[in-house]
């Protein structure tokens, strides 16, 4: 067996160096400290290609890999609210339709009563890794290290409610819970969202397949943890392995009287928001300022801060497509 190579940390001159012999022009302090600032990794590495290492940007300046690093930045920060925001009520939303379900046959809304009377909609052997995770985490968060807002009903010995539980899930954890649902409280929700019926199966694989909501709360948690964890969001890299299926894409490309929408580029994750807010009944005037603030962005690196054929390669050519026609759906709804 070969001797295995040690990794040598290069320094901030000797990241220079590497730079220059990429053909990328870097020089003086104010540039090395900028490069510091930004991060090697998060900066200069991530900014090197478009969505995949085989399709590398034309740098020839580390004046571009700053336009492209304060692009994402600016993007981020436009998109990070909206997701969380949307993210919130969502779960309010989702977690309404299970209360009123419950209420309605005068149950309660503990954690217990919702895996056995609410989280059954695929069948036990499908669900079990979900549930079981799930419940994991409720006896972890149920630890004096675990979350407050658990903690406040095993103090007093009292059962958790599902909201606190759902205060403490990811997006990711949320999504999880969400396909395990009874289909009457799917459907309950679809309508709440106004969402068309949703294809009938009793095979849970291909349910998940079909179930829009699924697909797209799964879409909203790549982006989210994108941005969270300060990966690049500008090509949408985070969906090449989370790209929904046709029918998915249809379904988006069909409410916003476009093609179907290819989950490829960042303005696809515009669409993507403006859709939940719209669903979400947010203000006209909300959906839109996010949508000219979006717009005014694209506008200012295309016009001012970057190459065209490093904007167009990172961004693609569509964006003012689907920004007229996340306009015109907003008019509608």
């Amino acid at each position: 067996m070969g001797k295995q190579l040690e990794y040598v940390p290069l320094s901030t001159n000797a990241l220079m160096r590497h730079l220059r012999a990429q053909g990328v022009s870097i020089k003086g302090s104010s540039a090395k400290k900028k490069l510091q600032n930004i991060g090697y990794y998060h900066g200069y590495k991530g900014c090197r290609f478009a969505r995949e290492r085989r399709s590398p940007l034309p740098l020839t300046d580390f004046d571009q890999v700053l336009g492209l690093y304060a692009f994402d930045m600016e993007l981020k920060t436009l998109f990070y609210p909206q997701i969380m925001q949307v993210e919130t009520s969502l779960k309010s939303c989702i977690l309404d339709a299970i209360c009123s379900d419950l209420a309605e046959r005068g149950r309660s809304a503990s954690f217990d009563v919702v895996c056995s009377e609410c989280l059954t909609g695929a069948g036990a052997k499908e669900q079990y890794s979900e549930l079981s995770y799930l419940a994991q985490k409720v006896a972890k968060q149920s630890a004096r290290e675990g979350e407050p807002v658990i903690r406040h009903f095993t103090d007093q010995s009292r059962g958790v409610p599902i909201w606190a539980l759902m205060e403490t899930l990811t997006l990711g954890e949320f999504s999880a819970s969400y396909s395990c649902l009874t289909d009457e409280l799917k459907d309950a929700i679809y309508d709440r969202l106004g969402m068309p019926g949703r294809i009938c199966s009793r095979y849970a694989q291909k349910k998940d397949k079909t179930d829009l909501l699924l697909a797209l709360l799964r879409v909203l948690a790549s982006l989210r943890n994108s941005v969270a964890h300060n990966n690049v969001i500008l090509d949408a890299r985070f969906l090449i392995r989370n790209t929904p299926n046709k029918h998915v894409r249809e379904y988006l490309g069909q409410e916003f009287g476009i093609d179907p929408v290819p989950f490829s580029q960042i303005a696809d994750c515009m669409l993507l928001v403006v859709f939940f807010t719209s669903a979400l009944g947010y203000s006209k005037t909300q959906r839109k300022r996010f949508v000219a603030e979006y717009e005014r962005i694209l506008g200012d690196f295309y016009v001012h801060k970057l190459p065209p054929d490093i904007y167009q390669q990172m961004i693609g050519k569509s964006d003012n497509l689907k920004i007229k026609a996340a306009l015109a759906y907003i008019a509608k709804r």
